[in-house]
């Protein structure tokens, strides 16, 4: 038996159960279907943590040692991939959050990334006068984007925008 290692809601009637593995459940209250995701680099060697639904048709999942992954859920398929090696600071992502213009804000051991897929990654690493690695991102105000950031690091919390 596979060991579900996120979930992500598709509509009010079906749950997609994911594991570590290319395979992914949709369970529709009454059934289970098993599906299979086409083989990726994603999923070798590799601990998938998070999943989140990104639009109708795609999910993110987000791992331990490969970064994120844009997976279409019809074709099931990875169709992209963000790691260290196109941007990111780390392949460990802690977790990830999608805002109000469709940007992914992931949390990592060297700070935070900002992903937008038409435009790329911009890493949040540092801030100038202040020491540590920003550990968290959340919503100041009912607002969260580029200009406004609320950086938690280990023993400060601070209000930034620029």
């Amino acid at each position: 038996v596979d060991e579900f290692a996120y979930t992500v809601s598709l509509n009010n009637n079906t749950v997609i159960l994911g594991t570590n593995e290319n395979t992914f459940y949709t369970f529709n209250g009454k059934a289970f279907s098993t599906k299979s995701i086409k083989k990726s680099a994603f999923f070798d060697n590799n601990m998938v943590v998070e999943g989140k639904l990104y639009n109708d048709s795609l999910m993110l999942l987000s791992s331990l040692a490969g970064g994120i992954a844009l997976v279409d859920i019809n074709k099931r398929e990875v169709i992209k991939q963000v790691s260290y090696f196109n941007g990111m600071d780390d392949d460990e992502i802690r977790t990830y959050f999608i805002d109000n213009q469709n940007a992914i804000w992931a949390s990592h051991e060297f700070g935070i990334s900002r992903l937008d897929f038409n435009i790329g990654i911009e890493n949040f690493s540092f801030y100038p006068g202040l020491k540590g690695n920003p550990i968290a991102i959340n919503y100041f105000n009912n607002n969260l984007d580029k200009y406004n950031l609320f950086l938690e690091l280990i023993s400060f919390k601070y209000y930034i925008q620029w």
